[in-house]
């Protein structure tokens, strides 16, 4: 049986599943892969410098958003770049906001 595409009304193809008319048979023997979705993932994100954890439903971290223009020392953030650097102007609305967002860190505030 040449591998090819299923006769009309469905084939068996050479691995012993059933191909619907017109649908490509399998050259081989192996089964199917079958799809494995998602599944229940935990979802760990870094909150803290090298502490991953798990982010309660529906939150958002916040040092994963500002740790590219802070730099920790003694536990708090300060920001890296002057607010008119051209990173920080593409990745949040207004400076404003990652002021804000560092302040949260600095409260202790993990996610928001």
């Amino acid at each position: 049986m040449p591998a090819g595409r299923a006769r009309k009304g469905g084939e068996v193809g050479r691995n012993g599943e059933f191909y619907k008319g017109g649908s490509f048979l399998p050259s081989t023997q192996l089964p199917k892969r079958g799809s494995r979705g998602k599944g229940n993932v935990v979802k760990r994100v870094l909150i803290r410098p090298g502490v991953l954890d798990v982010i309660p439903e529906g939150t958002t971290a916040v040092f994963p958003r500002i740790r590219e223009f802070v730099q920790i020392e003694d536990g708090r953030a300060a920001q890296r770049f002057p607010d008119e650097h051209v990173a920080i102007q593409h990745h949040f609305d207004s400076p404003a906001e990652l002021h804000r967002l560092i302040d949260l860190y600095n409260a202790g505030t993990l996610f928001e």
